[in-house]
C-alpha cells in the first residue's frame, strides 16, 4: 500500500468517525423551535420551543436529575415529559417545576423511573428569545451534592389511572368552590352561580359506569331541585354540550344521594378516553351544606348503583358529527352481518329486474 493509499484511508476512517459522532450527537439533542445561537447554545424561536434528549450519567433507576439550562430560565415554568413511543410524548407522563437557580436538582416521584436510555422531553414556557444552554444536558444521579438547590415539583402526572372494581373514592383534598363561601365540610352560597370543581381525576373511562354523590343540603320549599354534572375529558373541556341534568325530589331529610350514568363517554363515537375532571352545579338554596362522599362507579358496581339513579336524568353529549358520524355509520352497518348480507342481496335483486325491463322493453 503506497503513502497516497494509506493517507486516503485514514481521511476515510476520519470522516466515517465524524459522520457517526455527528449522528450520535444529532440522536442525542433534538429540538424544536429553538435556532442555533453558538456551540450547545440555542435561542427560543417559536410558540412551541421544546428539547428532546437522553440524561446524562451512569445511574440506572435514578432518584434525581440534575438540571444546569442556563440563567435565562431562572423562574421560567418547565415541563419534562418522561414516556415516549418513539418522538411521540404522552401528556399524560409528565412533572412541571420551576428553578430559581442552575444549577438544580430536581427529585423523581417514586414511581416514575428513568435510565439513560430513557427519551426525555423539556417543554419551555413564557420564555420569548430566551437563551438555552445544553452544554451540561441533565444527570441523573443517587445522591446530589447537597449545595443544589432542589425544585419543587408543581403538576405531577404519571399516567392514566385504571378503574378496578372496588370503590375509587375522589378526595376531598383540592376541591375548588365557586359562589360558595366555606370548605367541602360547611359552605353556603354566596353568588348567583354555586359549583364545585373536583380535583384532578386523569381516569380511564373504559370501565366507569358513573359518579356516586352524598351531600348534606338544606331543606326546600320546592318539590324538587335541579342539580348539574359537567364532565372534562381529554377532548373538551367543561361545556353545556357535555352535562347531565339531574332532577332530586325534595325529602324531609337532609342528606342528598344520587348517582349519575357516565358509561356513554367510553361508547360515544368518537370516545372520550380520560375523565379529567366533574363539576357540579348545585340549586341555590339558602342554607348548610356539605360533600360527605364522592367516588367513581366501576360497571362492576352499576346494578347496586342503579336505584341511586335520578328518575329524571338529560344527557347532553359532545355528539360525532361530519366525517366522524359517517364512519361511525359505516362501522355499525360492517358489524351487523346479517343486514350486510341483506341489503347486498336486495341490492343485486333490484340490478337484476331493472336489467330484465331493460331487456324486454
Amino acid at each position: 500500500m503506497t503513502t497516497i493509499d494509506r493517507r486516503i484511508g485514514t481521511l476515510l476512517l476520519a470522516i466515517v468517525a465524524a459522520i457517526t459522532l455527528s449522528n450520535t450527537s444529532f440522536a442525542q439533542v433534538t429540538t424544536h423551535d429553538l435556532k442555533s445561537a453558538g456551540t450547545d447554545q440555542y435561542r427560543v424561536s417559536g410558540n412551541d420551543p421544546y428539547i428532546v434528549f437522553n440524561a446524562q450519567g451512569p445511574d440506572q433507576n435514578a432518584s434525581h436529575l440534575i438540571f444546569d439550562l442556563g440563567s435565562d430560565l431562572k423562574g421560567v415554568p418547565l415541563e419534562l415529559f418522561f414516556m415516549a413511543e418513539g418522538e411521540l410524548f404522552d401528556p399524560y407522563f409528565k412533572v412541571g417545576f420551576t428553578a430559581t437557580k442552575f444549577p438544580s436538582v430536581l427529585a423523581l416521584p417514586e414511581n416514575i423511573k428513568l435510565t439513560p436510555s430513557t427519551r426525555l422531553r423539556l417543554d419551555i414556557t413564557a420564555c420569548a428569545e430566551c437563551l438555552i444552554s445544553t452544554k451540561n444536558l441533565p444527570m441523573l444521579a443517587h445522591n446530589p451534592a447537597n449545595d443544589i438547590a432542589e425544585v419543587e415539583l408543581t403538576n405531577v402526572q404519571n399516567g392514566v389511572s385504571i378503574l378496578n372494581n372496588q370503590p375509587r373514592a375522589i378526595s376531598t383534598q383540592g376541591w375548588r368552590l365557586n359562589d360558595l363561601s366555606g370548605d367541602l365540610t360547611h359552605f353556603e352560597i354566596s353568588g348567583s352561580d354555586p359549583f364545585l370543581v373536583s380535583p384532578k381525576l386523569t381516569t380511564s373511562t373504559s370501565k366507569l359506569a358513573g359518579v356516586y354523590f352524598k351531600l348534606i343540603a338544606p331543606s326546600s320549599d320546592e318539590v324538587s331541585n335541579d342539580y348539574q354534572l359537567f364532565y372534562q375529558t381529554e377532548r373538551h373541556p367543561f361545556s353545556i354540550s357535555a352535562h347531565s341534568t339531574l332532577r332530586i325530589i325534595s325529602a324531609s331529610s337532609q342528606t342528598v344521594e344520587f348517582v349519575v350514568p357516565l358509561d356513554f363517554l367510553s361508547s360515544e363515537q368518537p370516545p372520550d378516553l380520560v375523565l379529567e375532571r366533574l363539576r357540579l352545579d348545585i340549586p341555590n338554596i339558602t342554607g348548610k351544606w356539605a360533600l360527605i362522599e364522592a367516588r367513581l362507579v366501576h360497571q362492576d358496581q352499576a346494578t347496586d348503583a342503579k336505584s341511586l339513579i335520578p328518575q329524571h336524568v338529560q344527557i347532553k353529549q359532545q355528539r360525532a358529527s361530519g366525517l366522524a358520524l359517517a364512519k361511525k355509520s359505516l362501522i355499525n352497518v360492517a358489524s351487523d352481518t346479517s343486514f350486510l348480507i341483506s341489503y347486498i342481496l336486495l341490492l343485486l335483486l333490484i340490478c337484476a329486474l331493472f336489467l330484465r325491463a331493460y331487456r324486454s322493453s
